[in-house]
């Protein structure tokens, strides 16, 4: 009877081998900054992997207080120094971080209007100074980066005083919505928002945003978690980031 027990044991190992792995549903927190990339993307890594993705999109500080809050996900995408804040914190695993992409902050204007013709500081301050209104955001870094900037260039005041203002989300929507004729925001933010010219600062004055991904340590399965980001940093993913005003990487 042992044999016998052992034998349908041994079979039924075998079969199980041999099905398909359960796939995974991975919940991703992830900064907008790589937003327009993801929707390409998300959809062929599930069709390769059989793998779900519930991607919650918002600004990369939105994102932190949300996990802060008590809100769990599997994968977060990030700048460097939240995903930092979360390891220490024990929320994202030490070590798991991995630099997906970077991108620089430009402005956009209505498609069809004039394209500024930005250089140098002297041409941003004049461009700056001469819109009616600037719409950027307040909690997502390149707008972090855009009020230390103004302040730099000694402008702050004026920019600020015409400043449309929203916490999140595309701020060249308020170009098209007709609230502002200009905005500041990262690249490829500005370039998913049909009907503007974007046109990205001068390298003198440049900030680049890198987006790195971690996986959480209540990862409900590590391994698929891994093989999201493993897919977002491949040759693979790399021409679709390019088209949509991301580089590849680190700086």
């Amino acid at each position: 009877m042992n044999r016998i027990l052992a034998a349908l044991a041994g079979v039924l190992a075998l079969v199980l081998a041999q099905l398909p792995a359960q796939a995974a549903e991975i919940a991703v927190g992830s900064s907008t900054g790589i937003q327009s990339a993801l929707k390409v993307l998300a959809p062929r890594f599930e069709k390769a992997t059989g793998n779900k993705l519930d991607i919650t999109f918002d600004t990369a500080n939105a994102i932190k207080a949300q996990i802060d809050g008590g809100k769990s996900f599997d994968v977060v995408i990030m700048t460097p120094g939240l995903i930092d804040e979360l390891s220490k914190g024990g929320k994202v695993a030490l070590g798991s971080g991995v630099a997906i992409a970077h991108a620089g902050i430009g402005l956009a204007v209505k498609k069809g209007a004039p394209r500024p013709h930005i250089v140098n500081a002297a041409d941003l301050k004049r461009v700056l100074l001469n819109a009616q209104s600037i719409a950027y955001t307040t909690s997502g870094q390149s707008g972090i980066a855009f009020a230390k900037l103004i302040d730099q260039l000694g402008i702050a005041g004026p920019v600020k005083a015409k400043g449309k203002t929203i916490p999140g989300g595309p701020a060249a929507q308020l170009i098209v919505d007709g609230q502002a004729d200009m905005a500041i925001q990262l690249v490829p933010e500005l370039k998913a928002v049909p009907g503007v010219t974007v046109v990205p600062f001068p390298k003198e004055l440049q900030t680049y945003i890198v987006l790195t991904g971690g996986i959480s340590t209540t990862a409900h399965d590590p391994k698929a978690a891994a093989s999201l980001l493993q897919y977002l940093t491949s040759p693979k993913a790399a021409p679709i980031l390019k088209a949509k005003g991301l580089l590849p990487g680190g700086v």
